[in-house]
């Protein structure tokens, strides 16, 4: 029987794992016989078939949905969309009555979009373009600087410091010369460069502290008593942030390049002395 078997036939054996129904069976291999018949002889075929056989039913049911129950788009109620091009496709007969393929409307695609000419600039006319984006940037950041400005200008206005117009003078180059260094580097560069420099423009948390020791006296307490006061305390704790945020990130690129026979780093271990620090300048402070 095997013999007269034609070219390309396949024999799955289900009981290859008891021996096989056929005796060129083996357990667990695919044989090809030469006249071209091939013998498959798993063993776990349940297994095998099972993800298949879910994933061809999962399938089929979404092709089933698609032809009717779906069309009408109410509960109970089963009617065929003939329009469906590939309803009408696959479907012979519908109410005793032949449609195919006479009654087969025919495929008709999308025409497709209209290409759109592309048309080339010139040099001048790419330089106007990027002059004006330039221009439109920079505009943004002028009325950024001018609302700056005039919130420095209210502040300064209720101040009663008689140093409140060096202090804002001073202030507003600080932060047109910050604004220059930082968002003159490009963005790419931001993460590798401008992590320590990050911590390096923390010194103002320097001029902050400053600010804070400003027209102090003994009757003054910890709650900030004027502007000055306010303006330092804001600058020293976002200035911590930008401290040791730089820290962290530097800390995360460098562990990029870690090996791991690189001996541990213990800078955790500089914590004890800056906690004394601090506990002997609160003590101090408290017992005056």
């Amino acid at each position: 029987m095997l013999d007269v078997m034609k070219p390309g036939s396949v024999i799955v054996d289900l009981a290859a794992a008891n021996g096989g129904n056929i005796a060129q069976t083996e357990a667990n291999k695919v044989i090809m016989m030469d006249n071209r018949v091939t013998f498959v002889g798993y063993t776990d075929l349940p297994s095998r078939l099972a993800s298949t056989s879910s994933f061809f039913g999962n399938i089929v049911a979404k092709f089933i949905l698609s032809i009717g129950p779906q069309t009408t788009k109410e509960k109970g109620v089963f009617q065929i969309d003939l329009e469906d091009d590939a309803v009408q496709e696959m479907l012979i007969s519908y109410d005793g009555d032949t449609r195919w393929p006479d009654k087969i409307t025919p495929f008709n695609p999308p025409s497709p979009f209209p290409e759109e000419e592309l048309v080339g600039k010139s040099a001048e006319e790419l330089l106007l373009e990027a002059n004006e984006l330039q221009r439109v940037a920079f505009l943004k950041n002028v009325g950024v600087a001018s609302l700056a400005v005039l919130a420095l200008l209210a502040f300064d206005s209720f101040s009663d410091a008689a140093a409140s117009v060096s202090l804002a003078a001073t202030f507003a180059l600080d932060g047109l010369a910050g604004h220059q260094v930082v968002w003159g580097v490009a963005l790419a560069l931001h993460s590798p460069l401008m992590a320590v420099t990050n911590a390096i423009l923390g010194m103002t948390a320097v001029g902050g502290m400053l600010l804070l020791a400003h027209g102090t006296s003994d009757a003054a307490g910890l709650v900030s008593d004027s502007p000055a006061h306010w303006m330092g305390a804001v600058a020293t704790a976002l200035s911590f942030v930008n401290i040791v945020g730089g820290f962290l990130v530097t800390g995360k690129m460098l562990d990029l390049f870690r090996r791991s026979e690189d001996p541990e780093d213990y800078f955790g271990y500089y914590a004890l002395p800056a906690g004394a620090l601090v506990a002997g300048l609160g003590g101090s402070y408290v017992t005056g």
